[in-house]
């Protein structure tokens, strides 16, 4: 079967190749436009289309004229929407889209080639065929056949030929029927074209009414040519006939009301009256021309005041619901006089081909935000094998917002996200815990809005920088809610706020100015605002995401393990631009609580022995006592331990203490906190009272009386008594202090 898809050929008359390829073309431009932007959105912008065919390796011009090679790519996609925008209402040629591709002429001239030996039509008999504007083309193509010879037509087409049959005779099942005698019959007010007709006006008003696919084989593989001949997906249905061949079924038309008027698939508003029929939910619409419908709502539906369409019956008792009214297909007439309308309802995912297995940025163009405006379809296994998706995106939405569209794909389109890269996902979703958090399962989660509100009812974002043209009301303990405005003054939403529903992993306060501001939840109608991914627009102009970067992420974002160094966990909070400044005021105290103290397991100052002290200083460990105590000499004054010593400018002075207290402190002393080890029968020494009278005559008067062993001197004393023990003679010839 697969084989005989590849190999199978269309073979639609004249006209139907006609059209075939002319929309063809047109979606052609369309999905090389998508390709490009799905290619990169700076490169659409900076790079020239020759740039971009010599990063290929291939020579642009045997595919893009001159003048649109030299335009960047953004330019050119602008020109040639431009040329597109001709074929509604303007006065686009055939030499026009040549400008663009030179492949249009030589194409052109072969079909116009095979015209002529297929079916015994001169396409340039009423003029070059070249420089018909598209709008005139049924008028062109009318003429030409109304002058080419009636046996040169049906002997090169053949008196069975399926155009023939429609142009002669309408539509099957509209204006004739097949009769068990396999005769073409004609219903009531019906009429086939004469010869005269057929050469007459009544060509153009019998091809201008006559569906596409009586003129085109549309094979129901080919998604496009599908969406051109009966329109979106939800207007019809593809079938399996007894035979197993593949059939198209129109399906039932609806409109959705939306409280005051009907409106059609198409997002337009059902001019007419509307009659609702009592003590149902159902309703009568009447037209200008007279013609009536009957609206019901189904029992089951998927979408709310949602109703069917069915012929209005008139019978004695009033209006009756008749046959279903099913959704027209697209007729030669509509891409003649309204091809715009046309190609605006092809959905992008059947004009570029976008599926589960596209890039993820063709497939954010195509359907929008997953889990928003589409959700992936998988199997048992958890493998995704197909979209769905209510309301893809169309030409006709890439025609008009087209940037609006490239603008709000998500940057995750682009990149993929990683949790344990913080800038990643900085750039990706915003800070963790604060814009998004990640569950258990790895998924990414994002969190609700929060803004701050200063006292002067300035509202600010979560990052303590002020939201232009927002207003708060309520009072400074509590707002209410915030109006967005835009530059002109005028509202463009009214949120709501609520700062008493926080979780405990959720930041609360922002910093404002240097002062501290709480948070408030943001709704909409009493829905949550939840953050969003970053989208490509925020890239753009003067992005915040980029110029702010460093004054929004601290160093526990960009750093993986700051937990896991004791100076860099205390600065982990600071913002990359307030890193000096935070590192200055980093003290000993900030950095080293946990070695400094003895501390129990729930984090209570205690002493040595496990004792829960109420002063910290007791809990201070022996060695950090001589690295931050000060003291006099003679220690007359009040012991100071300097918890507040700078790391990064003051530790000299912790060198400093050491050496001086250990200078001042009773050997015993030392001994017991580990910072000296000496023998017992040193510090039991008794001392000599000859020897202590010697250095208070001699040395020092102040010298301590009252210890009576060596362990009592500090080590500034223990020199002073050992030196005077040692050269006793030297000072007992000493004069006398006094």
């Amino acid at each position: 079967m697969e084989e005989e898809r590849v190999v199978y050929k269309k073979k639609g008359g004249f006209i139907g190749k006609l059209i075939t390829f002319l929309l063809a073309f047109i979606l052609g431009i369309i999905a090389g436009i998508g390709g490009l932007v799905g290619a990169g959105y700076f490169v659409t912008k900076k790079k020239t289309v020759k740039e971009l065919f010599g990063y290929a390796k291939a020579d642009y011009s045997a595919f893009v004229g001159e003048d649109y090679a030299q335009k960047t790519v953004w330019d050119a996609i602008g020109s040639a929407f431009t040329t597109l925008k001709g074929f509604s209402g303007g006065t686009t040629t055939f030499n026009d889209l040549n400008a663009i591709s030179p492949l249009i002429g030589d194409f052109m001239q072969t079909f116009v080639d095979s015209a002529k030996s297929a079916y015994g039509i001169d396409l340039n008999n009423s003029g070059n065929f070249m420089d018909v504007p598209v709008t005139q083309l049924n008028e062109h193509i009318s003429n030409c056949i109304q002058n080419t010879p009636m046996s040169d037509l049906l002997g090169a087409m053949g008196t069975g030929n399926k155009v023939v049959t429609a142009l002669c005779y309408g539509v099957e099942g509209e204006d004739y029927y097949i009769d068990e005698n396999n005769q073409i019959q004609m219903y009531d007010g019906k009429k086939a074209l004469t010869v005269g007709e057929f050469a007459g006006e009544e060509l153009t008003t019998r091809l201008s009414s006559l569906p596409v696919d009586t003129l085109i084989d549309v094979k129901t593989t080919d998604a496009t040519m599908c969406a051109l001949a009966y329109g979106p997906n939800h207007r019809y249905t593809i079938t399996e006939n007894e035979q197993g061949a593949s059939e198209v079924q129109m399906n039932q038309a609806y409109y959705d009301f939306d409280g005051t008027a009907f409106i059609d698939d198409n997002g337009e508003t059902v001019t007419a009256t509307s009659t609702p029929i009592a003590e149902t939910e159902d309703y009568i619409l009447s037209f200008e021309d007279g013609t009536k419908q009957y609206l019901q709502k189904p029992q089951t539906r998927s979408v709310d005041n949602r109703y069917l369409v069915y012929k209005a019956v008139e019978t004695e008792t009033g209006v009756e619901k008749g046959e279903k009214i099913l959704f027209k297909k697209t007729t030669v007439g509509q891409l003649e006089n309204d091809s715009a309308s046309v190609i605006n309802n092809i959905s992008l995912k059947d004009a570029l081909g976008v599926t589960h297995t596209s890039h993820k940025v063709m497939i954010a163009l195509a359907f929008g935000e997953v889990d928003t405006d589409y959700t992936y379809e998988k199997d048992t296994e958890g493998n995704i094998i197909g979209i769905q998706c209510e309301n893809p995106r169309t030409l006709g939405d890439l025609r008009t917002n087209g940037k609006t569209l490239i603008d709000d794909i998500s940057l995750t389109n682009v990149m993929t996200p990683n949790a344990d890269n913080n800038i990643t996902m900085y750039i990706l979703y915003g800070k963790k815990n604060m814009h998004y958090q990640v569950n258990g399962d790895g998924a990414i989660v994002p969190l609700q809005k929060k803004v701050a509100i200063g006292a002067d009812g300035k509202v600010y974002n979560e990052y303590g920088e002020e939201i232009t043209y927002a207003t708060a009301t309520g009072s400074g303990t509590v707002w209410t809610n915030y109006t967005q405005k835009d530059a002109d003054g005028n509202v463009v939403t009214e949120y709501s706020l609520d700062k008493n529903n926080f979780v405990a992993d959720e930041k609360t306060k922002t910093l404002v100015n240097g002062e501290e501001l709480d948070l408030y939840h943001v709704y909409e109608n009493s829905e949550k605002v939840m953050c969003k991914a970053t989208q490509l627009k925020d890239l753009s102009g003067n992005s915040k995401l980029l110029s702010n970067f460093t004054a929004r992420l601290t160093l526990g974002d960009v750093m993986k393990n700051a937990d896991g160094n004791k100076i860099l966990a205390h600065l982990k909070d600071s913002t990359i631009d307030n890193l000096p400044t935070a590192a200055n005021n980093l003290t000993v105290g900030d950095v080293f609580d946990d070695d400094m103290h003895f501390k129990n397991e729930n984090g209570e100052y205690t002493n040595k022995d496990g004792v829960v002290v109420a002063n910290k200083v007791d809990a201070l460990k022996p060695t950090w006592k001589y690295l931050i105590r000060t003291q006099n000499p003679d220690g007359s004054d009040s012991t100071i331990y300097h918890y507040d010593y700078k790391i990064t400018s003051e530790m000299s002075n912790m060198v400093e203490n050491i050496e001086m207290n250990m200078q001042n402190t009773p050997i015993n002393t030392m001994h017991t906190d580990g910072i000296l080890q000496t023998s017992e029968t040193l510090r039991t020494t008794v001392v000599d009272e000859n020897v202590r009278a010697l250095i208070i005559a001699k040395v020092d008067p102040n010298f301590p009386t009252s210890y009576t062993t060596v362990g009592q001197f500090t080590v500034k004393q223990l020199t002073v008594y050992v030196d005077v023990l040692m050269n006793v003679a030297k000072y007992e010839g000493m004069t006398d202090l006094s």
